[in-house]
């Protein structure tokens, strides 16, 4: 999600794209604990905290060929200000949206519960990716409610990793789901999901970069709890000391930890 705002609409518009050339992905398996919430209760957190900000909304029609095309439609460019009775109207807009889009998600998931044909239900998970993609981008960018972000990926995302691809490029790719919500896990400050998270990019990840910036991530939470033996650990396993600024981080979380030491001695 970097550089959200100024990505907003090329981003919609590559999601839309991939939405019109859907792919069969080969099927991996991965060792982790899931440390997100079963799939109802989060479904019912995402629908709750939606009803909240919007009320009850009806699941629309949408084209089944051109799902993106469609709900990308109902978005205006963001840059048209956020300020006022305007901008909470547009605001309003954008969070009705974001539950129709979990709607039609839940649609396509109870449509694909009869399908037997691996590769045909994996097609319509990724439909569901491609969904949540949309609405978190735009409740991050226009809503900057991260909570919502967390809860949309874990409720639609997540739960079908196996159905992303591993094209580390594409904006529906198991890394950048993955660093997308510990991201927001990182924005909310749950520390303790956001550590897992980047612990399972280090597995999924497609280059040595991609998994030493998961272990930057993983120090500087592991420091924000105070543990600076564990943070320091997956610094130093860093190769590049450059990334995320490691060599800089070990040094000030050493200092950190004698302090610690010397405060526990007193």
């Amino acid at each position: 999600m970097k550089n959200a705002r100024s990505d907003y609409r090329a981003s919609l518009l590559a999601l839309a794209a991939l939405a019109l050339n859907l792919f069969v992905v080969s099927s991996s398996a991965y060792a982790f604990t899931r440390w997100w919430a079963p799939q109802g209760e989060t479904k019912l957190a995402l629908a709750q905290a939606l009803r909240a900000k919007v009320g009850e909304v009806e699941t629309p029609e949408y084209p089944a060929n051109a799902i993106l095309n469609w709900s990308t439609s109902q978005f205006p460019n963001p840059e048209r200000g956020l300020k006022g009775i305007e901008g909470e109207a547009y605001r309003q807009k954008i969070a009705r949206a974001v539950y129709e889009h979990v709607l039609v998600a839940d649609d396509i998931l109870k449509k694909a519960q009869t399908i037997s044909e691996p590769a045909a239900l994996a097609q319509q998970h990724r439909r569901v990716i491609l969904l949540a993609e949309a609405a978190a981008l735009h409740a991050a960018v226009v809503l900057n409610d991260y909570s919502l972000v967390a809860l949309i990926r874990e409720a639609y995302q997540l739960p079908y990793l196996e159905a992303a691809t591993s094209d580390a490029d594409s904006p529906i790719s198991k890394e950048h789901i993955i660093e997308a919500v510990g991201a927001a896990y990182e924005r909310t400050q749950a520390t303790d999901k956001e550590i897992a998270a980047f612990r399972l990019l280090i597995q999924v990840a497609s280059n040595r970069n991609t998994a030493d910036s998961g272990r930057s991530k993983i120090g500087q939470a592991y420091a924000r709890k105070g543990d600076y033996a564990r943070a320091i650990a997956y610094l130093e396993a860093i190769k590049d000391p450059s990334v995320g600024g490691a060599k800089r981080l070990i040094a000030k979380y050493q200092a950190l930890q004698n302090q610690q030491q010397a405060n526990n001695t007193k």
